[in-house]
């Protein structure tokens, strides 16, 4: 009893840092309003802890350097933890499905970063996409970060052209990125996963491995070999990086 007395205060107590530290962020930015470099840094400072938190305090970068001018960021999407991820590493904006504006404090957290929200049912909601990607990048000079896959999952899933369409449309410089997560099915938040629930459990693994890998930037050229260019090579890093890991 005393031990589940004990796990339960330490799930308690990490649970509370990550809210306490994302109304904090919250309240910051809201104030930051359109100071961009000074929300990049709340961001950043925000996922480090967070990450912390929830037990990455290592990250396995590797890969090409990151693009330096405003870019659109493509790659697999694991689990929320993504998100902090990215951050550590760029100030990016992110395109999410409209539900995330919903989740109990991070979906406000979400709209004050300036998160782009898509209905996935929706032409409409699609093309108003397109325009602030392309409006986002070339006017307001941000890298914005999409996941072509869709949803999340722990191998990856068919990867969707829109974006990089929209990216030879307008002559967008893309950097495709790989993300994973040791054990895998512990971080990823997929299939009918409650983020709740999904929260309290992360909380009681004591620590979780996190790698990032970007590939070399480019223009699109041929939507469709370049999609499967990228696509290949996120999800075969991805194969290698998970080849020994019996989580999921």
């Amino acid at each position: 009893m005393p031990r589940v007395k004990s796990i339960l205060f330490e799930k308690s107590a990490r649970l509370t840092k990550v809210l306490s530290r994302s109304a904090a962020a919250l309240v910051s930015v809201s104030r930051a309003k359109n100071d961009r470099q000074r929300t990049g840094e709340i961001s950043r400072n925000w996922a480090i802890e967070v990450l912390k938190t929830c037990g990455i305090t290592d990250i396995k970068v590797t890969g090409h350097a990151i693009c330096k001018e405003p870019c659109l960021f493509l790659g697999n999407h694991m689990s929320y933890l993504d998100i902090p991820l990215l951050y550590t590493q760029a100030s990016v904006v992110f395109v999410a499905k409209k539900e995330v504006q919903d989740w109990p404090l991070f979906g406000r957290c979400a709209t004050a970063a300036g998160t782009i929200y898509i209905d996935r049912k929706s032409m409409h909601s699609r093309r108003d996409v397109a325009r602030s990607i392309v409006s986002g990048i070339l006017e307001d000079k941000k890298s914005i970060v999409v996941f072509p896959e869709g949803t999340s999952s722990v191998h990856g899933k068919p990867w969707k052209r829109g974006a990089i369409a929209v990216a030879k449309d307008h002559d967008i410089p893309v950097q495709a990125f790989r993300v994973a997560y040791r054990p895998a099915r512990d971080a990823a938040f997929i299939d009918d996963d409650d983020l709740t629930s999904h929260l309290w459990n992360l909380f009681g693994i004591e620590k979780i491995e996190a790698s990032l890998e970007f590939f070399e930037p480019m223009k699109i050229t041929d939507p469709i070999e370049n999609t499967r260019q990228m696509q290949n090579w996120v999800q075969d890093s991805l194969a290698k990086e998970l080849q020994d890991d019996v989580s999921y």
